[in-house]
């Protein structure tokens, strides 16, 4: 959480060795989405455990002034529609399919970023001097 407050100037992003690094963060961070759950000031992970009878899973995720906070942060099962909340900044609804040689119950891991900056493409540059939700 406290590496996205650092300044995106901070990044050389045609530093081999960071890009090595924010893949590693980001494959830790799925690794432990679908078992754990933390939720910082600029990163929430959270999972759900689905039943045998679960047909979606359903992430949202709401700021207070800029910052993720716990009660904000939603995980459900079997919700049938986008929820209509215009303070609802992100939302995520996957089907859950059911493969007939699978065993048990599965889990679902979702990782929100509050900004971009380990993820700035090397061919785009924006021009404004705005962040995104990944």
């Amino acid at each position: 959480s406290q590496l996205l407050n650092a300044r995106v100037s901070e990044f050389n992003f045609a530093d081999e060795n960071l890009t090595n690094i924010t893949a590693s963060l980001t494959q830790t961070l799925e690794i432990f989405s679908l078992d754990g759950s933390a939720i910082q000031p600029n990163i929430a992970v959270q999972n759900i455990s689905l039943k045998s009878t679960s047909t979606t899973a359903f992430f949202s995720a709401q700021t207070v002034s800029g910052s993720l906070q716990s009660g904000n942060i939603q995980v459900e099962e079997n919700v049938s529609d986008f929820k209509d909340d215009s303070n609802t900044e992100v939302q995520i609804l996957i089907n859950v399919t059911k493969n007939n040689s699978s065993s048990g119950n599965g889990n679902i891991g979702f990782v929100l970023y509050q900004n971009d900056k380990f993820f700035q493409s090397k061919n785009y540059k924006t021009h404004y001097n705005h962040t995104k939700q990944i």
